[in-house]
């Protein structure tokens, strides 16, 4: 997105340096991210400097604003402008990381879910802007009952990490891919509007059609995501001609910030 984004940031975990440093990557500049976590004010900067990081001393997109409070209670949540926030990232308390706490990191997390989705549908007159909630989940009982319900987007961390070490395990030069599309700086997979690429809603093309729209902006087309939220990544039937305008593509395609410095780097070489 090339506007300023305003996020809210629930728990606190240990390389939460790290996801304020891809988040300042990736965002347009005078985004806000505003942390809520029961960790005291004057803890946060030691913390979030842990072994040598000190991204969150030199932002220039983004403006930090704390506040301390508990996200599973309520009055906490209401103390601050809900209605303004575009996402709410929940993620998973570092006290309760062990396995044997994944279920009670889990009921904090859905919670705070449930308290900030209650709080936005009570300010609804107030609401000017798409809202969208992601949450760390670390018990696959829990996803299966995130997912049935619809209520909020997830990350199974613990899923991710493991994947990525067998990965790179198993191939090291996996690991230049996985840092290419899992950093700022790198590519990356985005959701695009389907009919963002179409003539028109009612225009009927094919997945090798949709794949050289995309080829032409400098997108790799992966997949789409259809109106009722089902996922297909290589789809079988490629050569067979249907209608797009309710999907979302899923796209591997250079971050906003990236392209803009590549631009600015090929005008400067011409001059």
């Amino acid at each position: 997105r090339h506007s300023p984004e305003h996020i809210l940031m629930c728990g606190w975990r240990r390389d939460l340096g790290d996801m304020i440093n891809e988040l300042e990557g990736s965002m347009a500049r005078g985004s806000t991210v505003t942390l809520l976590s029961e960790v005291e004010k004057e803890a946060r900067d030691t913390r979030l400097g842990e072994n040598s990081r000190d991204y969150h001393r030199h932002l220039k997109n983004l403006t930090l604003h704390h506040h301390v409070g508990d996200p599973t209670r309520r009055k906490d949540l209401e103390a601050l402008p809900m209605e303004k926030y575009d996402s709410v990232i929940i993620v998973a308390d570092e006290e309760l990381e062990s396995n044997a706490n994944s279920m009670a990191a889990d009921s904090r997390t859905i919670a705070t879910m449930l308290l900030v989705h209650d709080i936005r549908r009570a300010r609804s007159s107030e609401l000017a802007a798409p809202f969208r909630v992601t949450s760390e989940l670390r018990d696959t009982r829990t996803r299966q009952l995130v997912q049935a319900t619809g209520i909020s987007d997830y990350v199974m961390s613990h899923n991710i990490i493991a994947s990525a070490i067998a990965n790179v395990a198993e191939g090291r030069e996996v690991n230049a891919i996985l840092r290419e599309i899992l950093t700022a700086e790198g590519n990356g997979l985005f959701l695009r509007h389907a009919k963002d690429y179409l003539q028109n809603c009612t225009e009927e093309v094919s997945f090798w059609g949709m794949a050289a729209r995309a080829r032409d902006v400098e997108q790799v087309l992966l997949g789409f995501r259809s109106k009722s939220g089902n996922v297909v990544l290589n789809p079988d039937g490629k050569s067979k001609v249907r209608n797009w305008s309710s999907d979302t593509l899923i796209v591997l395609a250079m971050c906003e910030n990236r392209k803009r410095g590549a631009r600015q780097r090929w005008q400067a070489a011409g001059a």
